[in-house]
């Protein structure tokens, strides 16, 4: 078992030293995977795609029958934890997560999560004793089998045309996108998007120029919004006055064709699991449940 703290691009280790192998790290990787592969991606990765998330807490636990891995990011402003195990979690293991938790919630300067399984019955008892009384969120990731065909993009409306992303439209999208994606927010939270104004309209001009941003626009405004990250279909929001317009669909099938046309690994998305019109929605066009996190907050 070993305890590692990540120092700026160094790391120190508690005994007993010894480097995380490429196979080990890989195998935690995969662990992690069980929550969904977004989390085991982090891991692996050590950074987010922006490289501004650093693993900070590291732990692995084995006892001979069963292991398991907790990791801990600063994501976002966010302290992001991660676990998870291959087999029941053992009484002790149990105690040393608590008492992480614990020392995590004490020194998170703003928000912390833990993320795990959602059917790990025990990582989810964990959860509770932090946050009684309070339901753990639930997201599903969702994934378009190789085998299944691109969703049908629907013809765009008159009035309604695909269009360039360009820095002066980045006030007009983040209202787009705190309108519309305010249901998955924190409580009291009424926008994230804007706040951060300047650092999406420098991120969403490069991922346009890889091909990962596409904008619909109605009367020069923009109405539809979709954002890909290789394989993952990381936001798509429309605004609440032009839904059901065939917008989503057609959001969706380019998004899907983009991500097939530039590699092999099937596309995905994360939803809420709460939000069953979504759920229904991309399950209808082919995506099926590949995995579920449960977050807690502590």
């Amino acid at each position: 078992m070993a305890l590692i703290y990540a120092i700026g691009g160094s790391a120190v280790y508690d005994p007993p030293t010894r480097p995380i192998k490429s196979d080990e790290a890989a195998r935690y990787a995969a662990l992690l995977r069980t929550i969904d592969r977004g989390e085991g991606a982090l891991y692996l990765n050590r950074h987010d795609p922006n490289g501004e998330a650093r693993l900070i807490r590291e732990r692995y636990f084995d006892d001979g029958a069963s292991y398991g891995v907790y990791c801990s990011f600063e994501l976002d402003g966010c302290r992001h934890i991660q676990a998870a195990f291959d087999g029941p979690v053992q009484d002790e293991a149990a105690r040393e997560l608590s008492a992480l938790l614990t020392a995590e919630r004490a020194e998170a300067a703003g928000p912390a999560e833990f993320w795990y399984p959602a059917d790990d019955r025990a990582l989810a008892a964990l959860a509770r004793g932090f946050a009684p009384g309070e339901e753990p969120l639930v997201v599903r990731e969702l994934i378009l089998p190789p085998e299944r065909d691109s969703p049908s993009p629907t013809a765009l409306a008159r009035g309604y045309e695909f269009s360039a992303y360009a820095p002066a439209l980045a006030d007009s999208v983040c209202a787009l996108l705190d309108a519309a994606l305010a249901h998955t927010f924190a409580p009291g939270v009424g926008a994230i998007f804007a706040p951060e104004r300047d650092v999406h309209a420098e991120s969403w001009l490069k991922a346009s120029q890889r091909g990962e941003l596409l904008l619909i626009e109605h009367d020069d405004e923009p109405v539809g919004f979709a954002l890909l990250s290789g394989a993952e279909i990381d936001l798509i929001a429309v605004a609440k006055a032009h839904r059901r317009s065939g917008l989503g669909s057609s959001l969706l099938a380019a998004s899907v064709n983009a991500i097939r046309a530039a590699g092999d690994e099937p596309p995905y998305l994360f939803c809420l699991e709460s939000n069953a019109f979504a759920l229904g929605f991309y399950e209808a066009r082919g995506f099926r449940t590949g995995g579920r996190a449960a977050r807690a907050r502590l």
